[in-house]
C-alpha cells in the first residue's frame, strides 16, 4: 500500500478510466461536429436527440467556428470599389496636404509588387508555409523600388512626408532616393522599444483627442482598424498612383540600367547548355525606357554585345517587352529562358506569363555575388571625391547607399565585390582550346574594366587581323589598374574582369594578373607573333620605361583603331547623367510650379487693388 492510500494497481486503473472518459468525451465531440455540419433538415431524430443532451458541447463548437470564420475574414483580402476607393484617396490627400507632421509607417506589403513576399498574404510566407508549400521570393539585390516606394521618396523631397519607419529590411527605401536621414527601420518588437526623451513612442496612451490621426492602407484586417481616422482597402501602389495624382505630383522612375555583365553570360551560358541553338532578343531604347527607365546603351550597342558573348547563335533585334507564343514560333523556338527573377511590366505583369501557362518557359540560376545595381554603385562612389570634392563624401556617400545591396553596410564599391571567387566558374567560361598549328597567336592587355562595347569593337579588329587567330588577354592585377587609373578603379575586380572577358567570342584565353609592361619571358612562353594596344594613350611603367618596349623591338607591335571612343570613364558618366537627368528635370518642373503659383496669387490680387483704386 502506497504512501496516498492507493496501490499501484487500483492508479493504473484510475488512469485508465480517466483516458476512457477523455476518449469518450472526444468521440462524442467529433459526432456533435458531423452532426452541426448537416443542414438541420437532413438531421435524424437520433441526432436531434444527441444535439440537445449536448448543449454544452455545441455551444463550445459554435463558438469555436466563429471564431475560425473571423480569423479567416481577416485573412481575406477586401478591396474597395473604384469609386468608394477615389472618395477615401481625396480624404487621404487633405491630411497629407494639413498635416503637421507626416510620419509614413511601412511593412512587408509595400514591397509585393517588387515580387518580395508579405507574410499574412494569400501568397504570404506564413500563409504558403502553413499549407505546407515552399516560398520564393526575389534576390533582394535585384530587387527594385516599386512605385509606392518612389512617391514616398518624391513626397518627402516636396516637405509632405517628414520620416518614414519601416519595418523591412529590403533596403528599397534607401534605393528609391529617399536619405538616410529620413528613414528609421525597426525590426523585432516595435513596442518595447524605449525613448528617454519621448516616454509615449506611439501617443495611445494619450487622450483620444491628443493622439496623431492614423490612416490604413491595407487589404486585410489589422489590429489597429478600430483606431484608424480611415482606412483604405486596396493595393499600395493603386492607392499611391490615385493619391499623387490628387496631389498633382509626379512619380519619379526608378532608373534601371542595362548595362552586360558576366552575370549576364553566365544566363546565356546555362541557356545554350539546354539546347542546340540560342536565339537572344534583345529590346529596343523605346521599351527599355517605357518599362525600366532611360536605357546606358544604345540598342545598336547592346545588339553587337549580346552578339559577341560565345554562347549567342543569333540576336533578334527590337523583341518586344512581354514574350509571346507568337515570338516563339516566328523564330521556331521551343521554349524561352529566363533567369529565377521576375520581370514585370510598367502596369506590374509577368512579361512570361503566356509562356509559362503554355509550359515553354524554364528557368536558369542567377549568378550570385553580381547585380548591375552593386556594379552602379560602385560607380557612384567612383564619382564622389572627383567631381563634388570630399567635402561631399558625406552625402554622396547617402546618394551611392540608395543602390547598394547592403545599404549603409560595408558594401565593397571601391573595386572588391561580394562576388565568390572559384575556379569552377573560370573552367565553365574557359574555351579549353589549345592554340594549333598555323595559329597566329595576338596578345593583348589591359584592365578589360566594366566590359564594354568599345572593348568588343578592339577584339573583334584584333580577331580579323588574320585568318586563324588566337587572341590571348592579358588582365592587370587591381593594384596595376589603380595605379595608371587612379581614383577608385578598376570598379570590377581581376576575377570579375576575367570571366567578362572569358565570355567574349574574340578571346582564345586570358592571362590573370599579367605583368604590366610586355616581357621577353611572356612572349617567348605564349609564342606571342603579334602584339596589339588601342589609340588609347599608353602610360609608362613605375620606372618610366614603355611597357611595350620588347614587342616594339621585336617589331611584333602593332596599334588597332577600333573606331570606338566608348572608355570606362564615359560609361560612368552615362550613369550619372541618368540618375540626375530626372533630378533636373524635376528641379525645372518644380520652378516652372513655383512661378505659377505666384502669377496666380498676383491675378487673385490684382482684381482687390483694382477695386481700391474705383472707390
Amino acid at each position: 500500500m502506497a504512501a496516498g492510500g492507493l496501490s499501484r494497481s487500483e492508479r493504473k486503473a484510475a488512469e485508465r478510466v480517466r483516458r476512457l472518459r477523455e476518449e469518450q468525451q472526444r468521440e462524442r465531440l467529433r459526432q456533435v461536429s458531423r452532426i452541426l455540419r448537416k443542414a438541420a433538415a437532413e438531421r435524424s431524430a437520433e441526432e436531434g436527440r444527441l444535439l440537445a443532451e449536448s448543449a454544452d458541447l455545441v455551444t463550445e463548437l459554435q463558438g469555436r467556428s466563429r471564431r475560425r470564420e473571423g480569423l479567416k475574414r481577416r485573412q481575406e483580402e477586401v478591396c474597395d470599389d473604384p469609386e468608394e476607393l477615389r472618395r477615401k484617396v481625396r480624404e487621404l490627400a487633405g491630411a497629407v496636404r494639413n498635416a503637421k507632421y507626416l510620419v509614413v509607417y511601412t511593412g512587408a506589403g509595400i514591397s509585393t509588387a517588387a515580387s518580395i513576399p508579405d507574410y499574412r498574404g494569400p501568397n504570404g510566407v506564413w500563409t504558403l508555409l502553413q499549407k505546407g508549400r515552399s516560398v520564393s521570393a526575389a534576390d533582394l539585390s535585384e530587387a527594385e523600388p516599386t512605385l509606392t516606394h518612389m512617391s514616398i521618396a518624391r513626397l518627402h523631397e516636396q516637405k509632405l512626408v517628414q520620416h518614414v519607419v519601416s519595418q523591412n529590411c529590403d533596403g528599397l527605401h534607401l534605393r528609391s532616393g529617399l536619405p538616410r536621414s529620413a528613414i528609421s527601420e525597426l525590426h523585432g518588437n516595435m513596442y518595447i522599444e524605449v525613448l528617454k526623451k519621448y516616454p509615449r513612442l506611439w501617443c495611445m496612451t494619450k487622450p483620444p483627442s491628443r493622439r496623431p490621426k492614423l490612416y490604413i492602407v491595407n487589404l486585410q484586417w489589422t489590429p489597429k482598424d478600430d483606431w484608424a481616422a480611415l482606412k483604405l482597402h486596396g493595393r499600395c501602389d493603386d492607392v499611391m498612383q490615385l493619391l499623387m495624382d490628387e496631389l498633382g505630383l509626379e512619380i519619379p522612375p526608378y532608373s534601371s540600367y542595362d548595362m552586360v555583365h558576366y552575370g549576364h553570360s553566365n544566363q546565356l551560358r546555362q541557356a545554350r547548355a539546354m539546347g542546340d541553338y540560342l536565339i537572344v532578343g534583345v529590346h529596343t531604347d523605346e521599351e527599355i525606357s517605357k518599362h525600366k527607365g532611360p536605357p546606358v546603351f544604345t540598342q545598336e550597342e547592346r545588339y553587337k554585345m549580346v552578339q559577341a558573348i560565345k554562347w549567342v547563335d543569333e540576336v533578334v533585334p527590337a523583341a518586344p517587352y512581354v514574350t509571346t507564343l507568337e515570338t516563339l514560333d516566328k523564330y521556331s523556338c521551343d521554349f524561352c529562358v529566363h533567369g529565377n527573377d521576375i520581370t514585370l511590366t510598367v502596369d506590374g505583369r509577368d512579361t512570361y506569363e503566356e509562356v509559362k501557362q503554355a509550359g515553354r518557359y524554364r528557368e536558369c540560376k542567377r549568378t550570385q555575388g553580381v547585380s548591375t545595381t552593386d556594379l552602379v554603385g560602385r560607380m557612384l562612389l567612383v564619382t564622389k571625391a572627383h567631381h563634388r570634392g570630399q567635402e561631399m563624401s558625406s552625402e554622396y556617400r547617402e546618394y551611392a547607399d540608395s543602390f547598394g545591396k547592403c545599404p549603409g553596410g560595408r558594401n565593397p564599391w571601391t573595386g572588391v565585390s561580394q562576388f565568390l571567387q572559384t575556379s569552377q566558374k573560370i573552367i565553365q567560361f574557359a574555351s579549353g582550346k589549345e592554340p594549333q598549328p598555323g595559329d597566329t597567336i595576338i596578345y593583348v592587355a589591359g584592365a578589360f574594366d566594366l566590359f564594354h562595347i568599345g572593348h568588343v569593337d578592339f577584339l573583334e579588329k584584333v580577331h580579323g587581323l588574320a585568318e586563324r587567330p588566337y587572341v590571348i588577354a592579358g588582365l592587370h592585377f587591381d593594384q596595376e589598374v589603380n595605379h595608371y587609373k587612379g581614383k577608385n578603379y578598376p570598379i570590377m575586380n581581376l576575377h570579375e574582369r576575367t570571366l567578362s572577358v572569358l565570355a567574349c567570342r574574340y578571346v582564345s584565353e586570358v592571362v590573370i594578373g599579367a605583368p604590366y609592361s610586355v616581357t621577353a619571358e611572356l612572349l617567348d612562353h605564349f609564342k606571342v607573333d603579334l602584339v596589339c594596344h588601342g589609340k588609347t594613350e599608353i602610360v609608362p611603367d613605375k620606372d618610366g620605361s614603355d611597357p611595350y618596349q620588347e614587342p616594339k623591338r621585336r617589331g611584333v607591335f602593332c596599334q588597332i583603331d577600333s573606331g570606338n571612343d566608348l572608355t570606362t570613364d564615359l560609361i560612368v558618366q552615362r550613369i550619372i547623367k541618368n540618375r540626375l537627368e530626372y533630378e533636373a528635370r524635376n528641379q525645372k518642373k518644380e520652378a516652372k510650379e513655383l512661378a505659377f503659383l505666384e502669377a496666380m496669387r498676383q491675378q487673385e490680387s490684382r482684381p482687390e487693388r483694382e477695386s481700391d483704386s474705383d472707390m
